[in-house]
């Protein structure tokens, strides 16, 4: 061989061995940091997230009453209370009695009898009256009132005090039906006139009932007679049927 054969041969076989060397070489591996970094970092969002569904779910508000429910709810307490009102009014009741005196009766409570030619009977809420149909000028009357939760003794009390004058004074006695009483009696002048007025406070019960007479000094005869009768005839009736 000669000499520039010689170097092309050695040409060659280097030429060979890189090509060689090239395609052995390994490759790098790819970078899949940014594979798992993003894997490793939603997961615990999304487990995050998973659990806030399971645990946090909202709750139900109650349902607000319809008016329908009201109006059922409120017509069921004034019921009761018409009820509880209804149990506890006493009936009142009237009749002639044959002697030219009507009765006037409350179921349980009281009863009297009184001239309807001179006096005229007056319901209200809380009182009865029979009031005097001559001479309006000078008003006379008997009055009836249950007071309801009020001891007799406070009552009576209570009048004393709110008359304000010392001279009054209570006194235990009797009318009627020998009924007990806290008598209260007191004179005034009005316009020239003396006005009387007695009242007459009875126990009954937890309740009191305040009898009350307005009239004058040196009234008419027949008149005086026919409040005496009024107050003659006044019955307790607690605990009667």
């Amino acid at each position: 061989m000669n000499r520039k054969g010689f170097y092309a041969a050695a040409v060659m076989l280097v030429t060979v061995l890189c090509l060689a060397a090239c395609s052995s070489k390994p490759e790098t591996p790819e970078d899949t940091s940014a594979a798992v970094t993003t894997k490793e970092t939603m997961q615990p969002v999304a487990l995050t997230t998973a659990a806030a569904a399971e645990t946090e779910e909202p709750e139900t508000p109650e349902a607000a009453p319809t008016e329908e429910e009201s109006t059922a709810e409120e017509s069921e307490s004034t019921e009761e209370e018409t009820s509880e009102e209804e149990t506890t009014e006493a009936e009142l009741s009237t009749r002639e009695m044959g002697n030219g005196l009507t009765c006037v009766e409350r179921t349980g409570v009281y009863r009297l009898q009184y001239d309807a030619s001179m006096f005229e009977f007056q319901e209200t809420k809380t009182t009865d009256t029979l009031e005097y149909i001559g001479d309006k000028l000078l008003p006379v009357y008997v009055s009836v009132q249950i007071m309801k939760d009020m001891p007799a003794d406070a009552l009576a009390y209570g009048l004393v005090q709110q008359s304000g004058r010392d001279d009054v004074q209570i006194v235990d006695s009797n009318f009627g039906n020998e009924v007990p009483s806290k008598s209260i009696y007191m004179e005034t002048d009005v316009n020239g006139v003396t006005q009387i007025q007695l009242y007459h406070v009875v126990e009954n019960g937890p309740d009191s009932i305040l009898v009350e007479v307005g009239s004058y000094v040196n009234g008419d005869e027949v008149l005086d007679g026919s409040i005496e009768t009024i107050l003659g005839t006044f019955e307790l009736l607690s605990g009667a049927e």
